[in-house]
């Protein structure tokens, strides 16, 4: 666990756009308006040809600067705003995507990004996603591993059982008659939020996920119940 944990992707950290790119975000919303985000590359990002027209016969390699427009781009898009990035469009239309002497576009630069903006309003954003873990103020059920260990009391009325107490937590396991198909035997876990009796210390947050859950004579089904 600990060399997956080592290997796993980092965050990107935000850039220098991120606070603007939300300020203008919620300016548009308030007008009713949504914000698209195009990033448009300089003439000599694009092809470092374009160089020539300035009279520079060896100008610098941009291409380290094309992270610029990526991390547009990139925080465009965790803002939930749709953005793009015009430069593959643009260098596919070279030769003649920039007026001469200028950085600007030409009409052919202009059909370009057009059409590239065009296909990713097609698009919408993707649906959203939760953020990874639990929110804040839950905790997972114990392991299994965890209850074997916490004594099981007994106990009869319409039904016959066991209970278990542990951190916060509280499991019954059921048994009823054979006439109270399909169900004969259910077990709940139910547990106050934030609960952090599941850490049996073996590294194993999937399995400690699992502890929570509901068995029934058939597929065990999910059930991770907190209140």
């Amino acid at each position: 666990m600990a060399e997956l944990a080592r290997s796993a992707p980092r965050p990107r950290p935000e850039s220098v756009f991120a606070a603007y790119l939300a300020e203008f975000q919620a300016l548009c919303a308030s007008h009713g308006a949504e914000l698209v985000v195009v990033a448009l590359p300089l003439d000599v990002q694009v092809d470092g040809a374009e160089w020539a027209k300035y009279g520079v016969t060896q100008g610098p390699d941009m291409r380290p600067s094309q992270i610029l427009l990526t991390d547009l781009v990139a925080d465009a898009e965790a803002l939930r705003i749709r953005s793009v990035d015009a430069t593959a469009a643009l260098r596919a239309a070279q030769p003649g995507a920039f007026l001469d002497g200028d950085f600007h576009l030409t009409a052919r630069g202009h059909a370009a990004v057009a059409e590239v903006l065009a296909e990713r309003l097609a698009r919408p954003l993707p649906p959203w996603a939760p953020e990874s873990g639990l929110p804040q103020g839950t905790g997972y059920a114990p392991t299994q591993r965890a209850w074997e260990a916490v004594e099981a009391v007994p106990f009869a009325g319409w039904a016959t059982g066991t209970a278990q107490y542990l951190g916060g937590w509280l499991k019954l396991r059921l048994s009823a008659a054979d006439d109270v198909e399909p169900v004969r035997e259910i077990e709940v876990i139910e547990g106050l939020a934030g609960g952090d009796a599941h850490d049996d210390g073996d590294g194993d947050d999937a399995g400690d996920a699992a502890g929570s859950r509901l068995a029934a004579d058939g597929p065990s089904v999910p059930a991770r119940r907190r209140r």
